[in-house]
């Protein structure tokens, strides 16, 4: 029960890693945008910057997915989690007049909104998942967890993508 309960959290956790860096990934200019503003790296840095987050994110979609690294992938989400917020309340305060959104997913905008509160949870449940004792899974165990996942997190976003596309596609058809 214990690991079906760390299989699901995993999974989840896999899911917004990957869900962010296939966003920004599609949309790599808006990544180089979002990053320059907020204002902490200069300007030739930005497109190495952009380039280290979609590696970053997509290696921790791969050690979720897959269940690998114990405890060093939990770490590693808080550490990256906590200096979104923190990149985040710098750039809300640098804009007092202005409202800083967060544009981390994309087109998928229930995921964008209240980005604070969502990177938290997701703190807690790293941080929750260490305090669960664990085990390390055999060869086996880890590939067959990582085609899963893979299969419904890719396909999931696949799918979410397409549907996305042919709305629009469909609301900006000229009616003749």
């Amino acid at each position: 029960m214990l690991s079906s309960a760390v299989f699901v959290v995993d999974l989840l956790i896999a899911a917004l890693f990957f869900a962010a860096f296939y966003s920004k990934a599609s949309m790599f200019r808006d990544l180089e945008l979002s990053i320059h503003s907020y204002r902490i790296i200069r300007l030739e840095w930005i497109r190495p910057a952009a380039i280290v987050l979609l590696i970053s994110e997509f290696m921790l979609f791969i050690a979720f997915a897959s269940g690998l690294a114990l405890y060093y992938k939990e770490m590693a989400a808080i550490v990256l989690l906590l200096m979104f917020n923190l990149l985040l309340l710098r750039k809300r305060r640098l804009d007092r007049e202005n409202s800083s959104t967060c544009s981390c997913f994309g087109s998928i905008s229930f995921l964008n909104r209240y980005p604070l509160s969502r990177n938290t949870i997701f703190i807690a449940l790293c941080a929750g998942k260490c305090i669960v004792p664990t085990y390390a899974l055999s060869t086996y165990m880890v590939f067959m967890q990582l085609i899963v996942s893979i299969i419904a997190i890719c396909g999931s976003m696949i799918l979410i993508d397409y549907y996305q596309t042919r709305n629009r596609h469909t609301t900006l058809k000229v009616n003749a």
